[in-house]
């Protein structure tokens, strides 16, 4: 979905805007306790009611498996919404939030006043802008934290910031967000009424994802052309089990490349179509026991009363007509069995999401599923997943060079030394700088080259695809591990006018 389309902050649709935000928002010189008191009296009345709940394994002791699974999931997040307003900088983040929604309101309201740069920037085309990673559009240009605050409510922004600090997942976030009894939220998601019936919904990830990434303190990764290009002609053994497939970081953000690497995978919007696949946000949990996700663990295969990963997942679709115009996919995968291959893992997850019985269900865990998955958009779903775990793979295993680029951090520490006006003309420029880790191949070329110089007969010069896989080592060949076996070109040395070619390929 469409972010700039539920940022309704925009000049040119200023009038209608305003409209739409004052018919449930009116924003008086509210204190944060004015805020906080009911969202804590909702909570403690949810958790008086749901408290059966617990003392069975999640299980309540009546009513019907809908209602039981509903009620413990709000229990639950309730509980986690309530430990996350008693962490250090909520009250902080509340407040400053209330502040800028607040004069976000005033402005709007005014219509001399000049709008703030993070609104109207919203609608550039500038390319360079267009092209910098999703969290840096959102965030950092966009400030899509004080427009959410304006449309969402800044306590349920604040509340999203305790969750961070408590190690909520993704699905509990969005979770609390859609069952929050609130106009601001209602009238949010009954905007996207049209959009709620299809397959995936992402106005709604597309605005929390950054949030929760940046109020969770995620890292940047930025994934080299060269490495995107060597994972694009790279295949995973069946063998290659799923305890190597694991995120970098608890919370982060992963870019595959730049607009130059031919990117095969789309992310969809229905509104502008196709957009070529720039990056993921990664939210990886780890939970105790999956009595909090019964159906996937039936389907899935997963012990009940065991722990899991969970990770959740969205895809993000390069910019094409403006700043916030892309597309996003949000989806979650659950990991329990270590030694599951990780194509087993991408099948099973495809049947999760395609079985019918589950819509509802997965309606509740996964909130960006509404209907069944056509036979495309399970094709889609694989290969995403069949692309990010190649990316996780490579970092978990392979040999590669790791720099630290601390721009922003580093900007920041000049800044503070400038006069007031030589800081104010770099202040613009330190929007479009950011910290990231960047990973690059060792290897200075796109693809390892090789001969077959030793051996009497011949080979003919070609391209060999590269692989992940296991193999043994050590004495007697009795241990084994995961290695990352290049992309080649076998012979090169005899390569002639006419270069091997790079063969098509798709996973079936």
């Amino acid at each position: 979905m469409n972010l700039g389309n539920y940022l309704f902050f925009k000049a040119k649709n200023r009038a209608s805007s305003l409209v739409m935000i004052q018919k449930h928002v009116t924003f008086n010189e509210v204190t944060p306790r004015e805020i906080f008191e009911p969202s804590r009296v909702f909570v403690f009345e949810i958790l008086k009611l749901f408290r059966p709940c617990f003392g069975h394994g999640g299980d309540l002791m009546n009513g019907s498996e809908k209602e039981q699974l509903t009620m413990t999931a709000m229990a639950l997040t309730a509980i986690k919404v309530e430990a996350g307003r008693k962490t250090p900088g909520y009250g902080q983040k509340l407040i400053q939030l209330t502040k800028d929604a607040q004069a976000l309101y005033r402005t709007l309201k005014d219509p001399n006043a000049r709008l703030p740069d993070y609104v109207s920037i919203c609608d550039s085309t500038d390319p360079k802008l267009m092209a910098l990673p999703h969290p840096v559009r959102t965030m950092q240009l966009g400030r899509v934290e004080v427009n959410a605050a304006l449309l969402l409510g800044p306590d349920l922004i604040a509340d999203i910031f305790g969750m961070a600090q408590v190690g909520c997942n993704m699905n509990e976030v969005l979770y609390f967000i859609e069952t929050h009894d609130s106009p601001d939220v209602r009238r949010f998601l009954d905007a996207q009424s049209v959009d709620r019936s299809t397959v995936n919904d992402g106005a709604l990830s597309a605005i929390i994802h950054p949030i929760f990434h940046s109020f969770s303190g995620g890292g940047m990764f930025e994934i080299s052309n060269n490495v995107v290009e060597s994972l694009l002609s790279t295949d995973v053994s069946g063998d290659v089990p799923c305890q190597f497939m694991r995120s970098p970081m608890p919370s982060c953000y992963i870019e595959f490349g730049d607009r130059n690497v031919e990117m095969p995978l789309s992310v969809r919007n229905n509104e502008t179509g196709d957009h070529q696949l720039q990056g993921v946000y990664i939210v990886e949990r780890e939970v105790t026991q999956m009595s909090g996700y019964r159906e996937a663990a039936r389907v899935l295969g997963m012990e009940m009363n065991e722990p899991a990963r969970i990770m959740d997942l969205m895809f993000v679709g390069r910019a094409k007509t403006s700043l916030l115009d892309d597309g996003v996919f949000h989806m979650s995968i659950y990991m329990q069995d270590d030694a599951m291959s990780v194509q087993e893992l991408i099948e099973r997850h495809a049947n999760f999401y395609s079985n019918k019985d589950l819509l509802e269900y997965n309606s509740i865990v996964a909130p960006g599923f509404r209907s069944a998955p056509s036979t495309d958009d399970l094709e889609r779903y694989a290969g995403y997943l069949r692309w990010l775990s190649k990316v996780l793979l490579y970092l978990n295993i392979a040999d590669f060079r790791r720099e630290v680029k601390n721009d922003r951090t580093d900007m920041a520490s000049k800044l503070a030394s400038l006069g007031p006006k030589k800081a104010a003309k770099q202040a613009r420029k330190m929007l479009e700088v950011y910290d990231r880790i960047v990973i690059d191949a060792i290897r200075p070329t796109s693809f390892s080259t090789t001969s077959q110089e030793g051996y009497h007969r011949t080979t003919r010069p070609h391209f060999r695809r590269g692989h992940i896989r296991m193999q043994r080592y050590g004495e007697g060949r009795a241990q084994i591990k995961p290695v990352f076996i290049h992309p080649i070109f076998v012979n090169a040395d005899a390569v002639g006018v006419d270069s091997p070619q790079i063969k098509p390929y798709t996973v079936k």
